[in-house]
Parts: C-alpha cells; sequence; structure tokens
C-alpha cells in the first residue's frame, strides 16, 4: 500500500477497492483463528480507518474554476456523477472553428469550394475523382500520406480547416486533441488494391505497404501519427450519413470534457471496382447522380454557455428516431460522395440566407446550429 492513491482504486464504488477489501480480510482470517476475534476486529478496523484517511486525503478537482471533492462520508455523491451532471449542463454550444474540403473540382475552406463554379463530372468517368494534381499541396508530407489516396485527400482537408481557423497544424499535436472520422467505404478501396496486387504478383511480392491500408481505420491512425494528435481517435463507418454521425461523436467528446480541439469530418474514396459493383454507369448529366471522391473536415471547439461566438455553433447532437433526412443535401453540386457530402451538409444548413437558427438531419443523426 506504498506510493499514491487513485480515486479508481479507493472509490467504494470501483471493483479495485472491493477486491482490495477481500484481499485484506483474507490475510485477517489466520489472526482471527490464532489470536481470537477481538484482536481481528481491532485489525479491520484499523485497515478499514486507513482506507478512509487515504480516500480522504487525495486533491481536490477543478474544473471551470469549480472544486470537486470524492463524496466524503460514505453516502455522498461520487465524483464521477457530480463531473457528469455538471458536463450536462455547463456546455450548450461547440463552435465551427474551420473547415477543409477537397472536392473533384476544388480544395480550400468549405466557402471557397462552395463558392467556385463546379463542373460537370466528365461522361465517360464511372465516378469523379479528386485529381492526382491535388497532392502537389502535399509535397512535405509523410509517405504513409502520399501512398494513400483517402489519407492524403483527409490531410490535405485538414490542413486546409487549419488555415480557414487561422492556426498551425502543429496545434493539432496534442493529447486534447480528438480525432473522429467517418466513411462509408473505409478501407473498401484499399482492400480491392491489395486483392488486385495479390492476384497479378501473387501475395510474395505484395508490398507490406498495402496491407495496412485495407482496414477501416487505417486513415484515422494515419492522420493521427502525421499531425501527432494524440487524443480520441475514431473511426465510424454507418454509411451514408457516417460524416455527419462523425461530427456528432466529436461534439459529445468535447462536451465530455474528454477533449478541447476535434478534427470531425468524413472522406470517401472510391474504384472503377467498387462503383461498377454498386452499380454505377457512365454519365456527366447530373452531378447527383454520379459517385463521386471527396473530403469535409471540420475543426470544432468547446464555448462556455455563456460566450456569445461569432462563428457558428452547434448546440445540439441527437440521433432520435426515425429521423428524416432533410432538404440540405449537396449531391447536386459535389456528387453522391456519402461520408463527405454528409458533412457538407453541415456546412450548407449552417449558411442559410432565411434562417438564423436551424435544423440539419441525415440518417439517424440531428445537428441543431445557431
Amino acid at each position: 500500500m506504498n506510493g499514491s492513491f487513485s480515486r479508481r482504486r479507493w472509490l467504494p464504488e470501483h471493483n479495485n477497492s472491493m477486491r482490495r477489501w477481500a484481499s485484506c480480510v483474507k490475510k485477517l482470517l489466520p489472526i482471527m483463528e490464532k489470536s481470537g476475534k477481538s484482536k481481528a476486529k481491532s485489525q479491520a478496523n484499523h485497515a478499514a480507518q486507513s482506507v478512509y484517511v487515504k480516500r480522504q486525503n487525495r486533491p481536490e478537482r477543478a474544473i471551470d474554476g469549480r472544486i470537486f471533492d470524492f463524496g466524503g462520508q460514505s453516502g455522498g455523491e461520487p465524483l464521477d456523477s457530480q463531473l457528469h451532471d455538471y458536463r450536462r449542463t455547463r456546455v450548450s454550444k461547440i463552435t465551427i472553428e474551420g473547415t477543409g474540403v477537397v472536392a473533384p473540382f476544388a480544395a480550400g475552406s468549405a466557402g471557397d469550394v462552395f463558392a467556385t463554379p463546379e463542373p460537370l463530372c466528365p461522361a465517360d468517368a464511372l465516378y469523379w475523382a479528386v485529381p492526382d494534381t491535388f497532392l502537389e499541396d502535399l509535397a512535405d508530407a509523410t509517405n504513409e500520406v502520399k501512398q494513400d489516396r483517402s489519407a492524403w485527400i483527409t490531410a490535405l482537408a485538414i490542413r486546409h480547416a487549419c488555415a480557414d481557423a487561422g492556426i498551425d497544424t502543429a496545434e493539432l499535436a496534442s493529447d486534447r486533441t480528438a480525432l473522429v472520422l467517418g466513411s462509408a467505404f473505409a478501407g473498401q478501396a484499399g482492400m480491392i488494391q491489395f486483392a488486385e496486387e495479390v492476384r497479378e504478383q501473387s501475395a510474395r511480392f505484395v508490398s507490406p505497404i498495402h496491407f495496412p491500408q485495407t482496414v477501416g481505420n487505417f486513415v484515422s491512425g494515419a492522420m493521427a501519427r502525421a499531425f501527432g494528435i494524440r487524443g480520441p481517435n475514431l473511426t465510424l463507418a454507418s454509411g451514408a450519413s457516417s460524416g455527419m454521425s462523425a461530427i456528432a461523436k466529436a461534439c459529445a467528446l468535447l462536451a465530455n470534457h474528454e477533449a478541447d480541439l476535434a478534427v470531425a469530418g468524413g472522406f470517401e474514396v472510391l474504384s472503377e471496382a467498387l462503383v461498377a459493383g454498386m452499380g454505377g454507369s457512365r454519365h456527366g448529366s447530373d452531378n447527383g447522380d454520379v459517385w463521386s471522391e471527396g473530403a469535409c473536415v471540420y475543426l470544432l471547439r468547446r464555448a462556455a454557455s455563456e460566450t456569445t461566438a461569432t462563428s457558428p455553433c452547434i448546440v445540439s447532437w441527437d440521433c432520435p428516431e426515425g429521423c428524416d433526412n432533410d432538404a440540405d443535401t449537396v449531391a447536386a453540386q459535389f456528387g453522391k460522395s456519402l461520408a463527405a457530402e454528409s458533412a457538407l451538409r453541415l456546412y450548407a444548413a449552417a449558411h442559410p440566407a432565411d434562417s438564423s437558427r436551424h435544423q440539419v438531419r441525415h440518417g439517424d443523426v440531428e445537428l441543431t446550429l445557431a
């Protein structure tokens, strides 16, 4: 019992404390047999008092200037319960600090890309791809990022989001930065490429670099390594609404004080085999009917409830049952990019001409903006 005593180790609501108490009682059984119940009872009382004193001597914790203790006497409110209630009532706004978008026809902040006159997808293309020339903007990126389309497209969107927010990408390198990305086809393009290489060259000659790219959360891991993000790291694959689901999850992490800054959004990378398997056809008369690649990323921060922010804010992030899609689709401009298009709906809803407070819904996610 030397050294420091953690909260989880001594609070009675945790199993570790019960296991240590059982171990203490087990050690006292021989004493009970030899010396009688009185001595054993004295030893047990001393052990219980020691546990209580160690718990009482733990320092209090302060969050946002408010002091939280450990409940003190038995029956006091546990610390986790205090923090949970405080967090639910304290945070009411998540601010959108910056946006980054990579589309088949432009890359930059969401505002710049939306203002770009979009061309039609080429008529002979099976899907609308992000041009490889955009990779030139990532000349200083690591080989891990450059060698995977999903990774470099997402990395480029993150860089544009940081530029839009007016911060250096080095500020992302923290254990208080969360990364939450969504993708309907996460890892599937990598799986197809890997399978084709195995078929053409045999498994002996396939590059070992390509195998990790078949994993759904490869991009999140690559982004964490590229930008030094050491906080919560998640990949969501919930179909077409994956991008908005990722934003909602990032808002929850910020509201629960599990992170101070969040990078959230969606990305999609396609292949001809993948699109053909979904029944895609070669046409370019209407962008809304064309499968497309892309990425959309937001930088989000937690704001105090009394703060009046100048940038758009997310004030609720719910997953109600029976949620219907709204009309804020951007597929007519950007093509069917699924997770990326889902994330773009947030920007489209945050900048309407006729409303100052509104909701955006996609799949099973509903975000309320102010």
